[in-house]
């Protein structure tokens, strides 16, 4: 099995001159050539990934995403705030493919995240064009596993449980005394659930499935939701009579759960983590 090591840097500085009338667009001898600042950035991840255990049977492996990144935020030329947005990501993973029997074979996968942004304004100013500071925290584990079925080959049949849980925390910079250590703290539970099945038509394939979810949010509102998506899907080999090339499409009906973010609001103004 592979050993990979993904290392990425990128850094920037996007300051730009641009026309400054004044606030008097028809006297163009009052307008002078300014500087836009505070438009840079810099990024730096790294992504491993490694084998774990390896025998006939069963394979795990283990990958990570990890990234920094250091934003300038201007702001509008009315009014520069000067803000700097820094953001730490971290992601583990374990997947691994064991065949239970000779016609049973089961993928899972284990995860735990960990996302921590920061906002900080460079202008005292209270407006909607200059928001507090903040930041915020944002962790979750999960854990997904999938159980393939070759007992009536050539179909198969597929099914997943999952569970993963989310914690959110935002908590205000700012020190005025309006927003002094307010804070906000939710969580989300997420139980997904799906079958599907596999019917080879020749070149064609048809893959009928439907995919549900249970999610339980709770804090500062508390919801529940319970989804189902009924799909299909159709793939084609050598379309066209070129060989190795694939088509591939999906009808159905999709959905997205509202994230922590859309659930909680902006309580600060800007969130680090919009």
């Amino acid at each position: 099995p592979d050993r990979n090591l993904i290392l990425n840097f990128m850094r920037s500085d996007e300051n730009f001159n641009y026309y400054d009338d004044g606030g008097t667009p028809l006297n163009s001898n009052s307008g002078i050539v300014k500087t836009r600042k505070n438009n840079g950035f810099f990024r730096l991840g790294a992504v491993p990934q490694f084998p774990l255990y390896h025998s006939d049977e069963s394979d795990w492996t283990y990958f990570g995403i990890n990234g920094y990144r250091d934003v300038n935020i201007p702001g509008p030329i009315s009014l520069p705030m000067n803000g700097e947005l820094t953001q730490a990501f971290h992601l583990s993973a374990l997947s691994g493919e064991t065949w239970l029997s000779h016609q049973v074979k089961n993928k899972s996968l284990l995860y735990a995240k960990i996302d921590s942004q920061k906002y900080q304004s460079g202008t005292k100013v209270k407006s909607l064009s200059a928001p507090n500071s903040n930041e915020s925290l944002d962790r979750s584990v999960g854990l997904r596993t999938q159980i393939q079925w070759y007992q009536f080959y050539p179909l198969r049949l597929e099914q997943t449980l999952g569970g993963n849980f989310e914690s959110y925390h935002l908590q205000s910079l700012d020190d005025s005394s309006d927003v002094q250590n307010k804070t906000a703290q939710n969580q989300r539970w997420d139980f997904p659930v799906s079958i599907a099945g596999s019917v080879p038509l020749g070149e064609w394939e048809i893959k009928p499935a439907i995919v549900a979810h249970a999610f339980f949010y709770q804090g500062k509102v508390e919801n529940r939701y319970f989804l189902a998506s009924p799909r299909i899907g159709f793939s084609l080999d050598n379309m066209g009579g070129i060989k190795n090339l694939r088509m591939e499409s999906t009808l159905g009906k999709f959905y997205r759960a509202p994230s922590m973010m859309e659930i909680n609001g902006t309580p600060f103004g800007i969130s680090a983590a919009s």
